[in-house]
């Protein structure tokens, strides 16, 4: 049934042991790189959220620190994002990532640079 070759001759076909081999080595190192791409891809949206929150709770803290520290009292940030002050709610929103600050404000949209914060009794953005 099968036809053996000697074993000085040289017969030029390969094995299917040895085509299953080289196969299963190939999907072990296509699993690899997906699994790769797959963590490094996490990790950027990671920093990304975590940027953004660390912006949002930054603002947050300083609308209430400036609101607290009473009328007269003059702020100023750098925003990375754009963010949406939301007054009734007392939250702001950036991205998708919110946090929440205690003061009386204005509703606001505001882009990213610098942005001045003054308290004339309620916390106005500029």
């Amino acid at each position: 049934m099968f036809q053996l070759s000697k074993p000085g001759k040289n017969s030029g076909q390969v094995s299917v042991e040895t085509l299953i081999a080289v196969f299963i080595v190939l999907i072990f190192f296509a699993v690899i790189l997906v699994q790769t791409s797959i963590i490094g891809s996490a990790e950027i949206v990671a920093k990304e959220t975590f940027s953004e929150k660390n912006n949002c709770l930054k603002l947050s803290n300083l609308i209430s620190q400036t609101y607290t520290e009473g009328r007269g009292t003059h702020s100023e940030i750098y925003l990375d994002y754009n963010a949406r002050v939301y007054s009734k709610e007392k939250m702001i929103k950036v991205n998708e990532t919110y946090c929440y600050f205690i003061a009386r404000t204005i509703d606001a949209n505001l882009l990213v640079g610098n942005i001045i914060l003054d308290n004339n009794g309620i916390v106005r953005f500029s």
